[in-house]
């Protein structure tokens, strides 16, 4: 393997950045990554990192259109290293080894797992106090004080009212219904819709699609908690109506608009 490296902008809104970066596939050959300040418009045929402060410290994320089988980067300027303690994101999710030292971290498979294309949370650097803190609240909270949730029995329509062939990507590593194509016909030819669940709040979830076809109406159910409130994201800037009852989102708009084919945030949806 060979040593990328990267120039980066001054205005770099954080304290450090990544340098040294090494990625590889399957087959050990180098995979070219770009360190970005910040989330942007994401070229198809190119592969980033960046990092995105959250509470309690950083996600580091990634958008790649090869399977990643092994990483190392530096990180350049945090101080503080030791205070920080990696957790959750696709490298926990996917049974990645990983050590974290000297502001060096080295992640692979010892099983051949690759992690996978798309856009991702590679793993989130969280303070150790904040950590702490989290798990004495989880300690005194009542069992249901989060919910976990699926998303269920999703059809998504064109212009014309035809069925659009859907996947969904669920937050746990088993769907609670993935038999879409028993729900409706689907012309296997048309189209395809990505959806993600994404956490962005206690009780609160940001529904994701990536779509390389126009939506002019959705529908789906959530399962495991009681819808609270519904709204945002690309369907109200498309002045979509959304409207929900019991588990129940709908979604279309009177007038014919559309959701254009691309990539974002469908909706966001709180449940109690």
């Amino acid at each position: 393997m060979r040593f990328l490296y990267f120039i980066f902008s001054l205005n770099f809104i954080l304290s450090f950045t990544l340098e040294n970066i090494v990625v590889a596939d399957a087959y050990s050959n180098d995979i070219e990554f770009t360190f970005i300040n910040k989330k942007d418009n994401l070229e198809l045929g190119r592969n980033y990192f960046w990092i995105e402060t959250v509470d309690g410290g950083y996600d580091i994320k990634y958008y790649t259109g090869q399977h990643i089988a092994g990483f190392q980067f530096e990180f350049v300027g945090f101080d503080n290293i030791n205070d920080y303690k990696v957790v959750n994101g696709k490298i926990k999710e996917i049974d990645f080894s990983h050590s974290l030292g000297y502001n060096l971290i080295v992640a692979f498979s010892i099983d051949n797992k690759t992690l996978p294309i798309g856009e991702h949370v590679l793993f989130e650097l969280r303070n150790h106090q904040f950590l702490k803190e989290l798990d004495n609240f989880s300690s005194t909270a009542p069992d249901n004080s989060i919910k976990n949730i699926d998303i269920t029995q999703i059809v998504v329509s064109d212009q014309r009212g035809n069925s659009i062939k859907i996947d969904f990507i669920c937050h746990k590593k088993k769907c609670l219904d993935f038999q879409y194509d028993q729900v409706w016909p689907i012309d296997y030819n048309r189209g395809l819709v990505i959806f993600q669940l994404r956490s962005s709040g206690k009780n609160k979830w940001v529904l994701e699609y990536e779509s390389d076809i126009d939506i002019a109406g959705y529908q789906f159910n959530v399962e495991g908690a009681k819808l609270k409130s519904v709204s945002g994201g690309s369907s109200e800037k498309n002045n979509f109506m959304i409207q929900f009852a019991g588990k129940t989102v709908l979604g279309f708009n009177f007038d014919g608009e559309i959701i254009p084919a691309g990539r974002g945030d469908l909706l966001e949806f709180e449940v109690e």
